[in-house]
């Protein structure tokens, strides 16, 4: 028989750790488990058992409350590095900073096709639970970041003039895929309002502006045209005259 209960290993005078575990022998008796931690720095002395449970599921939703309330993935008093969720292990990156042999390694890091292959249908198949994306949200807050004016035009300028897709178009292959995966699928912005002002914020970006081409298909929207080598619209007209 399987026995499930949360725990809170400590250091005398220390950092403490939250986690779960199940034994087979009575949770007062597995003196020499203290916890899955990975730092070496922490050597806990003592354990308190918190609860016991009859599941699995049942330790695990008091193990996320706990970590939850405690913030253990961002607490200094915890040895936890992440917090508990009902898929996996979560923490707030916030700040944090690879130290500097991990950043020489990943530089040297190159993935073959098939690992980014893994990679980009890992992530197509992703679904953030409600703990990740209240945790983004947050995160989000903290940070209550704005982009400078300066930032913005640079950026603007960067897409307009230097942007890697532009005049590029998907393959039948590629556009095909792309129905496949949206078939039968609500669109995202389905039911959600516009902020208050943005229609008219779109309106006066766009105001005045008009589309011109060039003979290598690449566009831009702007007032005037940029130059002798472009004509109006979006497709490039052999027959049309140039606009001087």
């Amino acid at each position: 028989m399987k026995h499930f209960y949360v725990y809170y290993s400590y250091e005398e005078w220390g950092r403490g750790y939250i986690g779960k575990r199940e034994c087979k022998c009575l949770p007062h008796e597995d003196v020499k488990y203290f916890g899955s931690f990975r730092d070496k720095s922490f050597c806990p002395t003592q354990k308190i058992i918190l609860a016991i449970y009859t599941s699995k599921e049942e330790a695990l939703e008091a193990e996320i409350l706990l970590h939850n309330f405690f913030e253990v993935d961002v607490n200094f008093k915890f040895a936890n590095q992440a917090k508990q969720t009902s898929k996996n292990f979560s923490f707030d990156a916030t700040g944090r900073k690879h130290k500097p042999q991990t950043i020489e390694k990943m530089k040297k890091f190159s993935p073959s096709d098939s690992h980014k292959a893994a990679i980009a249908k890992a992530n197509r198949e992703r679904v953030h639970t409600p703990e990740m994306r209240e945790r983004n949200r947050q995160a989000q807050i903290k940070l209550n970041k704005r982009h400078t004016s300066d930032f913005i035009e640079t950026l603007r300028e960067r897409m307009l003039n230097k942007n890697p897709f532009k005049g590029k178009h998907h393959t039948e292959e590629t556009k095909q895929l792309l129905r496949e995966q949206r078939l039968g699928k609500p669109s995202p912005i389905k039911g959600v309002s516009k902020p208050a002002g943005f229609s008219e914020k779109i309106r006066r970006i766009v105001s005045g502006k008009k589309w011109y081409v060039n003979e290598g298909g690449e566009t831009r929207q702007c007032r005037e045209s940029p130059g002798p080598d472009w004509q109006n619209g979006r497709k490039w007209n052999p027959n049309r005259v140039r606009i001087l």
